[in-house]
């Protein structure tokens, strides 16, 4: 653990990258592949533990190593906030998505059947409880912002933080994009590059608070299927391409709002504290 004290910020990246490439590039990444290749219990953990990476490396740095943990449990626990960003995190993906739900070609028939759309929001795959609990949220969000952003930010603007954090963020994506062409991966890592500049806006705003944010990326990844189950028609077009455009505008506009400050302030106070 000596090596971890001395060089938490890359143990964190090193851990989290030999969790998601290990098993990505040996088992794969498809869950179906993965069922029918392992027993149900090694299925199941080669599925999700994946998807845990950055907390896990956290969890390791943090107390294995010892290293920042008052800041990370601080992090984790901040839920008191305001109503508005609760709201932020739910509503503008619901938002922003249904721009492009209007905006896409086609007859659009409007479906609120109660058993559907309940299903779209708390499915065992896809469902928003889905993520925030089993997958992008808590599996990603204690790890990049709980523990992450804060030490990157020690050293760098908060804007430079975020540009290496995303693109950091992005390559930890590869294995799933092996299949994609050029372009689409190419569209992912920029959206994953500003949707960084947005979290790291909002983790800032929301006094630091990880919930707010893993809600906000657990609808991001949710709330795409909620449309298509309203709106069927959807599933026949590309109908996101006004989301990932929104997601850019965001990412800019979050960037220019990042205090220079903050970042290197928040280092001061947890080296003090």
């Amino acid at each position: 653990m000596r090596l971890i004290r001395s060089y938490p910020t890359v143990s964190f990246w090193v851990i989290a990258f030999a969790i998601a490439w290990g098993i990505g590039l040996t088992a794969g990444v498809d869950p179906e592949v993965i069922t029918g290749s392992y027993s149900p219990v090694a299925a199941f953990l080669l599925d999700r533990i994946p998807k845990f990476a950055f907390t896990i490396a956290a969890l390791v740095v943090v107390f294995g190593g010892g290293v920042d943990r008052q800041a990370f449990l601080r992090r984790l626990t901040t839920w008191k906030v305001p109503v508005r960003w609760y709201v932020l995190a739910l509503g503008g993906p619901l938002l922003a998505y249904g721009v492009g739900a209007w905006l896409a070609p086609g007859a659009k028939t409007v479906s609120l059947d109660a058993n559907l759309v309940g299903a779209s929001l708390f499915g065992a795959e896809t469902g928003l409880l889905t993520y925030l609990f089993t997958r992008a949220g808590l599996g990603e969000e204690p790890g990049l912002r709980g523990f992450a952003l804060g030490r990157h930010e020690q050293r760098l603007a908060p804007r430079r933080a975020a540009l290496l954090m995303g693109g950091l963020w992005g390559a930890w994506h590869l294995p799933v994009l092996l299949d994609r062409d050029v372009v689409s991966i190419a569209a992912f890592l920029l959206s994953v590059i500003a949707l960084t500049f947005v979290f790291s806006w909002v983790f800032h705003r929301s006094g630091e608070s990880v919930l707010v944010v893993a809600l906000l990326h657990s609808a991001i990844n949710a709330f795409d299927d909620v449309w298509e189950t309203v709106i069927p028609e959807l599933t026949t077009v590309d109908w996101e391409v006004p989301f990932f455009v929104i997601t850019l505008v965001a990412g800019i506009a979050a960037a220019v709002a990042l205090k220079p400050t903050v970042g290197r302030a928040v280092g001061v106070m947890e080296a003090d504290a």
